[in-house]
């Protein structure tokens, strides 16, 4: 997977390197990594930011 043109860090969730001894291996990895991935999306207990 990668990223859409023009994102930037601030569009990633995280990022991830799998290592392996050949490309194929490194696959089945990553593939092991995003079967057991799953990802929540909440609103922040509280913002720094100023409210007027």
């Amino acid at each position: 997977m990668s990223a859409p043109p023009h994102a930037g860090i601030d569009d990633r969730i995280a990022h991830w390197i799998v290592t392996g001894p050949t490309a194929e291996a490194c696959t089945r990895r990553r593939a092991l990594v995003t079967d057991h991935l799953s990802v929540h999306i909440s609103r922040p207990a509280h913002t720094t930011t100023c409210a007027t």
